[in-house]
């Protein structure tokens, strides 16, 4: 073999396991300070089965366009890493083991109490 060919295989290698790493999503987990829509970082997931099961809950559910005032802050943010721009603020409602969702566009999920259960989990791991 030649060593152009060498070089060929080699490169060709390299650009694929740099593909493998841009694949690799991260969902970022930030969580309410508690004052108004201020968040800080809480932790990062790059389990993809997680971030793929969070992926499934969150394409379960239609969004709601609706208003609402709301009197608590929002307990978790997350972001995925291959859509920075693309946020959600989530409140947890303890009582009645449900999660709502916001997209900051004045659209909401409400998810149901399985999945509510399954997002509290992924968020506070």
């Amino acid at each position: 073999m030649k060593l152009w060919q060498l070089a060929v295989i080699f490169i060709l290698i390299l650009s694929g396991c740099a593909n493998n790493d841009l694949k690799r999503e991260v969902l970022y987990v930030d969580k309410g300070t508690g004052v108004g829509y201020e968040f800080k970082s809480y932790h990062e997931i790059t389990n993809q089965e997680i971030i793929e099961e969070t992926t499934k809950i969150l394409n379960d559910y239609e969004w709601i366009d609706i208003k609402i005032s709301r009197i608590s802050s929002p307990n978790y943010q997350i972001s995925f890493k291959s859509k920075k721009d693309e946020r959600f603020m989530i409140w947890v409602n303890e009582e009645n083991h449900m999660v709502e969702i916001d997209n900051y566009n004045g659209q909401i999920k409400k998810l149901g109490t399985e999945d509510s259960k399954k997002m509290v989990e992924i968020l506070s791991k």
